[in-house]
């Protein structure tokens, strides 16, 4: 009964937070994203937000065998201020992609959180740190280069073809952290995996219902790549240089 009970309530919070994402994402293609900024002590509390949220997914791991690896490393401020509910909107749907496409066998899922600090003095008088820097890798089935790209620009479902989609949600990814002032990255090879990495910002102080495009405007040229990047190169195995 209480295994149950637990299985509700995670497959609840789960459609929750996905409910909550497209909401985000049909505010951020209007213009009209609010972005709320709460209090988070330092990497201890990063690390504790981030594994309470992933606990959502523990049925869906354990019934896909999958091994799910968090790190994060030591370079976060001692006081920040993040918006952690778009954060976690985004991480749902590569969490979600990553385990709907993983291998029948020996999979994993290693998500390696860091902070890059910004260093223009004009933007540190505004307050802003720097941006937390988010890894997602796994050695699923991986995506084919030239599909990658329109991945980032259709909110339409893929189809669950195991080597040609990754299904709905990385439309999200994109309008959501882009409207944040952060960015996007993939590396994908069909049949080692894929890794995806995104940005969002980190600020000195609490900030509330700040809209999109002051946001964007503050954090413009911050020692950032476009909002998008898609590796041309193949590469090694996800976690090869770990």
């Amino acid at each position: 009964m209480q295994l149950s009970v637990a299985m509700v309530w995670a497959s609840s919070r789960k459609q929750l937070y996905m409910t909550h994402s497209q909401l985000s994402h049909f505010h951020a293609e209007k213009g009209t994203l609010k972005s709320e900024f709460s209090k988070v002590k330092s990497r201890s509390g990063m690390l504790r937000m981030v594994k309470d949220f992933l606990y959502i997914f523990q049925f869906s791991i354990k019934r896909s065998n999958i091994k799910l690896k968090v790190n994060l490393l030591d370079n976060f401020p001692r006081k920040m201020f993040i918006d952690t509910e778009r954060y976690l909107e985004i991480l749902l749907h590569l969490i979600v992609n990553a385990i709907k496409f993983a291998r029948k066998v020996n999979s994993y899922i290693h998500v390696i959180i860091s902070c890059e600090k910004i260093t223009d003095q004009a933007k540190l008088k505004q307050g802003w740190i720097g941006f937390v820097k988010t890894e997602v890798f796994d050695n699923g089935v991986g995506i084919e280069k030239e599909k990658q790209e329109k991945l980032f620009y259709t909110f339409k479902a893929q189809q669950r073809d195991m080597t040609h989609g990754v299904g709905i949600g990385l439309s999200t990814v994109r309008a959501v952290a882009y409207a944040l002032g952060g960015e996007v990255e993939l590396k994908s090879q069909i049949g080692l995996g894929t890794r995806i990495m995104f940005t969002t910002p980190i600020s000195s102080k609490m900030l509330q219902k700040m809209d999109q495009t002051t946001l964007k405007n503050q954090l413009a040229n911050s020692n950032q790549s476009p909002p998008v990047v898609l590796e041309e190169k193949q590469h090694e195995t996800p976690l090869a240089r770990y």
